[in-house]
Order: C-alpha cells, then sequence, then structure tokens
C-alpha cells in the first residue's frame, strides 16, 4: 500500500539529508574516502596496493610487484600499450580488437561522431576499471602469490611498509625452492 511507498521515500530522504550534512569534526575537508585514505593535499593521500612475490623469491627487489588498487589511467588512455608494458600480449590483443569492433559497428550502423566518442569513452572506462583487476589475474596466472595489502603514498612506500610489517616474508619454506 501507499504507506510502504511513503515510508520508503522518507527513508531515502533521511539518509540523503545525513549524506550531505557537514560533518562538525572534518568542516574543512571533502566527505568522501573513496579510493583514498585521509590526505588534504593530493601528495598525502594514502593508496591501497597489493603486493605479489614470486612463488621463489629468492630477493625482494627483482622479484616484488606492487599493483595500485583502483582505477588505472594508463589503460583508459592507451590500453593495448598499457598491457603490453605489463607483459599482457593476450589482452593487449583483446582490447586492440574491442576498439576495433566498436570502431567498426559505429561505421556500419552509421553512427555520428559524437556517438561513436560516446562510445569509445564508456569502453575505455571500462578497461581503466578492469584493468588492474586482469593485471592481478595475470600476475597469479604466472605463479606471483599474494603476500599482502598495504596503504601508502606510493608504491615504494607501499612494499617498504610492507616490508617493515613483514621482515619475514622471505624467509618461509615456500619462497625458497628445493633442489
Amino acid at each position: 500500500n501507499h504507506h510502504i511507498i511513503e515510508s520508503c521515500f522518507k527513508a531515502l530522504a533521511r539518509s540523503f539529508r545525513a549524506a550531505a550534512e557537514t560533518d562538525p569534526r572534518a568542516a574543512d575537508s571533502v566527505p568522501s574516502t573513496k579510493g583514498t585514505l585521509g590526505g588534504k593535499d593530493h601528495r598525502e593521500r594514502m593508496r591501497v596496493y597489493t603486493i605479489y612475490l614470486r612463488q621463489y623469491s629468492p630477493s625482494l627487489e627483482c622479484d616484488a610487484i606492487v599493483v595500485r588498487e583502483g582505477f588505472c589511467w594508463m589503460a583508459f588512455f592507451a590500453a593495448p600499450l598499457w598491457a603490453l608494458t605489463c607483459r599482457m600480449w593476450f589482452t593487449s590483443l583483446g582490447v586492440l580488437a574491442t576498439y576495433a569492433l566498436v570502431i567498426l559497428a559505429a561505421f556500419i550502423l552509421k553512427f555520428d561522431q559524437i556517438t561513436t566518442m560516446a562510445i569509445v569513452f564508456g569502453t575505455s572506462s571500462i578497461v581503466g576499471f578492469c584493468a588492474n583487476d586482469w593485471r592481478r589475474m595475470a600476475l597469479v596466472s604466472r605463479g606471483w602469490q599474494t603476500k599482502g595489502v598495504a596503504a601508502a603514498v606510493d608504491k615504494d612506500a607501499a612494499l617498504r611498509r610492507f616490508i617493515d610489517l613483514h621482515p619475514d616474508v622471505f624467509h618461509q619454506p615456500g619462497n625458497t625452492p628445493t633442489y
């Protein structure tokens, strides 16, 4: 009946009001933590990174890969080149083929330039959102192991923080080959 619908709209309105109110404890900051953990300046923002190590890793410098969580701008702007730099050959071909199919479909269906660019922008956005997940899957399929997650300002700080918190990670039996 209409009372249920009315209560749903009232609850939605109250949640919007609560979300839009400024928190007096943080009056000078943006009320969002998506993708960052604090920091007023963009150089102070904490990003979340995933640390990957080879299963049989003799050293940290050569065999650690740090992948940032979230949107990948390089993949958004140049997905095939990004995939090649990450040694993801088939992903590069797949993304290139997808862009070619999108443009070919737009040509066959006689879309105008604005519609074609909107479709390409949408495709690029999807690639940007999925890119780091594709990289993680590729690393795992090549024998890399997820060893942990670290929050830091950049990749180097994330790796340093991970090493500081887990100094014995390279001396575990699973990380040394047996002959």
